[in-house]
């Protein structure tokens, strides 16, 4: 029995060891074989670039020798109170959601020691962004953040593109429709009770296994209404956006960095799959 108790302590050892050592920037590589420049996509949820709140030497090593750094429309996104706060005093939050939605998310709240009543002014989606996503996954919060002001501090050597504007995206999800705001929130209320799925991609991402985050990723996606319609409405004219910055930038800059959502970059009309049916890119992951 000891002998037994020995041998598993020290393969939980080994394995606590392998995966202190296994911290490192992981990210998708495309070389155009034309010149041999070089893309590199960093997406949200990919942490271990992420120590301690800095970034690791390496990732930065690649940042500095970048020529192009290019920022989708969420990267830089505030919730602003003059897109999410509801402006008609007659009505609250509790008025514009199902009370089966209000009462799962009076759970939530109670979970987490959070008064309801401090969101009652909130549209729906800002509920869902500011506050359940902030509770469920504020590692990639973090993460954008840090990220984010190390970009500013490139940009007097950099050239930053940025694919839209925090106004954009702002604007999109404060003018849908209450049902699929009330949609998007339920999402949100499920991930935080029955998270295994969301952090199932959170763990394939943040190892550096993209192929079957992809897999995993098409299954979540495709079975949901909503995330449907914001693929096609809003994530992928950005997508195309980046196609086109990528088209117009790659014979003059011998390196690129893009930092996007998941969304952008994984799925059938994602950058990757794009890009793979020109036979001029060739793509690796690291």
């Amino acid at each position: 029995m000891r002998r037994i108790l020995f041998i598993t302590f020290n393969l939980i050892l080994l394995v606590m060891l392998v995966s202190c050592n296994d911290l490192k920037y992981h990210y998708i590589e495309i070389k155009y074989k034309p010149n041999n420049h070089i893309i590199r996509i960093f997406p949200y949820y990919t942490f271990t670039y992420i120590e301690k709140e800095e970034i690791l030497p390496e990732t930065k090593l690649l940042f500095e020798q970048c020529d192009l750094v290019i920022l989708d429309n969420d990267f830089d996104a505030q919730i602003r109170t003059e897109y999410f706060t509801i402006h008609d005093e007659e009505y609250s939050l509790q008025d514009l959601i199902s009370k089966e939605t209000y009462t799962k998310l009076d759970m939530v709240f109670q979970e987490e020691n959070i008064p309801i009543r401090a969101i009652h002014d909130l549209q729906p989606w800002a509920v869902a962004q500011s506050t359940l996503m902030n509770l469920i996954c504020n590692k990639e919060f973090l993460t954008k953040n840090i990220l984010l002001n190390y970009v500013k501090q490139l940009k007097r050597n950099k050239k930053i593109e940025y694919v839209g504007n925090s106004n954009e995206s702002n604007r999109y999800f404060s003018e849908l429709p209450y049902y699929y705001q009330e949609q998007l929130l339920l999402n949100s209320i499920d991930r935080y009770f029955n998270p295994d799925n969301f952090l199932k991609l959170i763990y394939l991402a943040d190892s550096g296994n993209f192929k079957e985050l992809e897999i995993k990723y098409n299954e979540l996606v495709e079975k949901n209404e909503i995330d449907q319609k914001i693929f096609t409405e809003y994530i992928k004219p950005q997508i195309d956006k980046q196609i086109n910055l990528i088209n117009e930038n790659i014979i003059t800059h011998n390196s690129i960095i893009i930092i996007t959502g998941l969304n952008s970059v994984l799925g059938k009309y994602g950058i990757i799959k794009q890009l793979s049916k020109d036979n001029n890119f060739v793509i690796t992951y690291h």
